[in-house]
């Protein structure tokens, strides 16, 4: 669960959260809201920050130093007929490119921003979209990545843009078996279609609805780790070389429980923490993932007490927690729900949430409802889901060292915590985003009220 939900409460009876305003920049974004788009880059060799913002006349450029001051800026000309900011980039003489698409995908471009010569040059990278279907799109180390299928292809593919570089490449999975359940073979781009793909951050906080989706990618040092949980009895795991773009196949057998319904996954500091459910109970595992070794399991059973000392409850949205009395209510509640796992390192204490999501509304039919994005229950936006339907979360909130033993809960806020205080109390903010930088979080947004570009810091822990 996002921690938020539970720090809600608390929330409201503190004073406001000291948020350091690190630096701005102002720049006006035109009417037709439409067209506002905002991005935030950081060179990973420099460590200074960039940003870009458009509307339907201008794109916009500012430069901040490693220091987070306000270096330079540049404007120019939007590209005509480029409707989509996708991200950004940078050449080897460090000057960053910000990704232009046309509406309808077919031509990307770059366009370089040169603050020392005051110029912006533009390529076209010759790179079509149109006839591949997205799966996800990320920034990684100052590069800028796509993974999609070609419409009439089976095939993954991995687009890389570093700079005005173009790099095509299929990743082969034709060497492994995929299983949607152990009498259903499948391929991986179905499996994608139908259960999207999610990317857990290694830095910054991911929630309960994140670590609830059956496929996810994490991304390590030139690698990527895809996890697929789609077999109750085993965590499937592939790493994609990103230099040979080779891949390699690692099996996690999920639970040593009899008869175990759903299990799921998340990758946390190389570790693999897999959670399971049978009918009478359901079990936590923290696995080393490089050599497999158990480091430590708790098991929940309708019939002994809780393992833990922190207590069951669900929670509907943003209404207030309910407790959920018993072990053996717990597990009767998560067995209609889809498993889930979040945790976060908050200096060296591991904050966890285990349990469930399910949706509660008036219809029996609520998937069909839905519709899909690429034929993906778990790509939708849940956000613009109707009224009708509501979020329910059921829950175990636990702290542990860094050996997964219990310890005394530490009860005080986590940066997306203030992040959304902050948020929800300034309605001027647009184009919010938040990345990891040095030590602390930021938060890069618009301000439509000062017409100004913001970055502000927000750290772990209350603010003294």
């Amino acid at each position: 669960m996002k921690k938020s939900f539970l720090f809600y409460f608390i929330l409201v009876t503190f004073p406001v959260f000291c948020q350091i305003r690190l630096s701005d920049v102002s720049v006006e974004l035109k009417k037709k809201t439409d067209f506002h788009q905002l991005i935030t880059t950081v060179n990973p060799k420099t460590n200074e920050i960039y940003t870009f913002a458009s509307d339907n006349e201008k794109l916009f450029g500012a430069k901040f130093s490693s220091s987070v001051f306000f270096r330079d800026s540049l404007s120019t000309k939007r590209p005509f007929n480029y409707r989509y900011l996708l991200g950004g980039s940078f050449l080897e003489n460090n000057n960053p490119v910000a990704y232009f698409s046309t509406e309808d995908l077919t031509r990307v471009i770059s366009v370089e921003f040169d603050f020392a010569k005051r110029t912006n040059l533009i390529r076209d990278l010759n790179l079509n979209l149109k006839g591949e279907i997205i799966y996800t799109q990320f920034a990684d180390k100052g590069s800028y990545y796509f993974i999609t299928k070609g419409r009439n292809e089976n095939e993954l593919q991995l687009i890389k843009l570093n700079g005005n570089t173009l790099i095509k490449k299929y990743l082969d999975f034709k060497a492994f078996n995929f299983e949607n359940n152990p009498s259903n073979k499948s391929d991986i781009t179905n499996l994608i279609e139908e259960f999207g793909l999610t990317l857990i951050e290694k830095k910054g906080f991911s929630s309960l609805l994140d670590g609830s989706q059956k496929i996810k990618f994490y991304l390590e040092s030139d690698k990527i780790i895809l996890i697929l949980n789609l077999d109750s009895t085993k965590t499937s795991t592939y790493e994609i070389n990103l230099n040979s773009f080779s891949i390699s196949e690692k099996i996690f057998k999920s639970s040593k429980l009899v008869n175990v319904q759903q299990s799921n996954s998340l990758l946390f500091e190389n570790n693999l923490v897999i959670l399971s459910s049978t009918a009478n109970s359901c079990e936590i595992q923290f696995i080393n993932y490089t050599d497999k070794l158990i480091i430590k399991t708790y098991t929940i059973d309708n019939l002994k007490p809780n393992p833990f000392s922190s207590s069951f409850y669900s929670i509907v949205e943003n209404s207030s927690p309910n407790n959920i009395k018993t072990p053996k209510k717990f597990i009767s509640a998560i067995s209609n729900s889809e498993l889930g796992i979040s945790i976060y390192n908050f200096n060296g204490v591991y904050i966890a949430s285990f349990g469930g999501i399910q949706y509660r509304g008036n219809s029996n039919d609520f998937l069909n409802q839905l519709g899909s994005i690429n034929g993906s229950f778990y790509g939708l936006d849940f956000g613009n889901l109707s009224s009708n339907y509501a979020l329910q979360n059921n829950l175990i909130d636990v702290d542990f060292d860094s050996s997964f033993k219990e310890i005394k809960p530490v009860n005080q806020p986590l940066f997306i915590d203030k992040i959304g205080q902050f948020i929800s109390e300034n309605k001027n903010v647009k184009l919010d985003y938040y990345f990891f930088f040095n030590n602390f979080y930021i938060l890069s947004y618009y301000d439509s009220k000062t017409k100004q570009i913001v970055l502000r810091k927000f750290t772990d822990g209350f603010d003294h």
